[in-house]
Formats: structure tokens, sequence, C-alpha cells
């Protein structure tokens, strides 16, 4: 009877990689702990073909300023998410190969979906597989790769599918998470009228004119300057409020980032509840809107419609020169 082949290292366990110089790597995972994988290359290509039952891409994520690819919608929805995490400042897919040995020395390879860097430098690699999907042979995989990160101190997250309503609501602020819609002098106001905890749409209007406000509060809202109550239900009434401190002004309460990622990633709002805009207002959203994330009714088409109902009820009141804005 002949030996088992010797393990790799920590664990039995090695890392392979590649660099954004297209250099392969392959080192033991205690070795590989304090690589910067959010900056490595993918392992492998997403790949299509004809009857494939998962959707492929590439995510333009805003933190990052590439792009970050997925295998499935699901995955998508989950990169969205890490993407939207203020905790988080780096993003990679299939990272690595994690590589053991069985019992019996059989070779065994895992890639997980993705690698996140936190800002305070501690790591997240994450898994997605839906619950009814995940077979014995992939649950042994998903726990050896549990172990691999716990011996290194990265933490591990094995998911399934997101929650309905964070994911719409995430998406129709994904539409606005380009730099572009942050237009410094309207971002200034909106920080200054929801110095205090305001509802959606009178502090929109408090703040200009919606067509050109709302894009760079939901640009604000992603970004975390501004937040909500991210665990009911979004509405035109909904609070918003500031997340920082300004000069001159009141403290604010300031929305921890264990607080803002927990309810994004576990439960969620629903920009389309109550929602919308006109039938001139919806294709000027629609024009400053992320031709990346898919169409408008992918994400939350009720929120344009509530939102155009809100602006062609707008009617000037007798004896002022603004609006009186009209919410039925």
């Amino acid at each position: 009877m002949g030996r088992a082949p010797a393990p790799f290292g920590v664990g039995g366990f090695e890392i392979g990689y590649v660099t954004d110089d297209g250099l392969e790597h392959r080192v033991s995972l205690s070795q590989a702990w304090a690589t910067p994988f959010e900056s490595c290359s993918p392992i492998r290509r997403f790949t299509s073909h004809k009857g494939q039952r998962h959707l492929s891409g590439l995510w333009w994520s805003a933190t990052t300023g590439g792009h970050v690819g997925f295998e499935s919608w699901m995955e998508r929805d989950h990169v969205m998410a890490l993407d939207f995490d203020p905790t988080v400042v780096g993003i990679a897919s299939q990272p690595f190969w994690l590589s053991w040995r069985d019992e019996a020395g059989k070779l065994i390879s895992h890639a997980p979906d993705f690698f996140a860097r936190r800002a305070d430098g501690t790591s997240v690699v994450v898994d997605c597989r839906p619950v009814e999907r995940r077979k014995p042979r992939d649950a042994a995989k998903f726990e050896a790769t549990a172990r691999a990160c716990a011996m290194v101190g990265w933490n591990y997250r094995l998911v399934g599918a997101p929650d309905p309503i964070v994911t719409a609501n995430l998406r129709w602020l994904a539409g606005y998470r380009h730099p572009r819609h942050d237009l410094p002098d309207v971002r200034e106001v909106l920080r200054r009228v929801f110095v205090t905890p305001t509802p959606l749409m009178a502090g929109t209007a408090a703040a200009g004119d919606p067509i050109a406000v709302l894009p760079v509060l939901f640009h604000l809202l992603w970004r975390g300057v501004l937040a909500v109550d991210v665990s009911v239900p979004l509405h035109l009434s909904v609070p918003v409020e500031g997340c920082e401190r300004l000069p001159g002004l009141p403290g604010v309460r300031k929305v921890g980032p264990d607080t803002l990622t927990r309810r994004c990633s576990d439960q969620g709002c629903n920009f389309g509840a109550r929602a919308g805009l006109n039938s001139a207002a919806i294709p000027a959203l629609r024009a400053l809107d992320t031709a990346d994330t898919g169409s408008p009714s992918q994400r939350s088409p009720d929120f344009a419609t509530s939102v155009a109902r809100y602006v062609q009820t707008s009617q000037p009141s007798p004896g002022h020169d603004s609006p009186t804005w009209i919410v039925r």
C-alpha cells in the first residue's frame, strides 16, 4: 500500500492565482493569506454557450472602477451587494483555485465566486449557490473552503438567493452608481436638506427640480452619503437622512457600516413599492440611467411611475412662485 501524497502546507491546502500581469502562481495557504486577491485576474474565463442555464456577464463596480465577472444572475446580485457595501474597498471574481487532497489522496480543487477586501484590511470569501442546488460533493468543497479561510483569518460566506426586495432596490440605486451622477452643487444642497430625517420627495422638492435632483439623491443613497431604513419598503415619504457631520451644522446620526451592510444584505427596501414618472419624466430619468445595469424594467418600474405622478400633479400654488407638490 502506497503512502498518501504529502500535504501542500497549512491544513493541506494550496492556492493558485493569476496576477494582473498574467503570471500564474501556486503557493501554500500560509503564503497566500496576505496576497491582494482583490487585484488579481480571474483564474478562469467567463464563457457562454447555446443552451446554458445561467447568464454570465460583467458588472461595472463603482467600488473598483472596473468590471467584475459573474456566472449567474444570482452572482450578479451578490456582487452588486458587495459593491454597495460601504466597508468594501476591493472586489474580485474567481480569485483563486483552492486545492487539497481528500482521504484517498485525490486532488480536489474549488474556485470561490468572489473575494472582497474591507477598508480595515480584513477579507471576505464568497460562494454563491442556492440551497436546493447544494449537492453533497459541493457541500464538501464549501466546508473545506470554510476551514481554509478560518485558518488564515478570512471571513467566509456561503450565500443563496438574496432577498427579492433588497435586490430590487439595489438594482434601482445601482442605476445611479456612476460618478457622473455626483453633481457637487446639488449634493451639498441635499446634504443640508436631509441633515435631519426628511421625507424623500419632500426633501427632493425642497432641493430643486425633482428631474434634476433625484438622480443625485439616488447616487448619494448608493454611496451612503445619505441613508434610509432599508429594512422596510421605500416610498415617496420614506425618511432620508445624512450619514455625515456637516461643517457648521448639528451632528447627524452616524449610520454604522455594520448596520448598513446588515440591512442591505439581509433585508432591503423596494423602490418599486409606490412610485414612478410621467411620460415626459420617464425618458429623462432613463437617459440619466446607467446602461450596464439592464433595462429599467429589470430593476423597479413602479418607482418611476409614482415619481412621475408626483411630478405630473405638481401645480403652481396661487400667490407663490414655486410649485406645490401633490402626491396621489
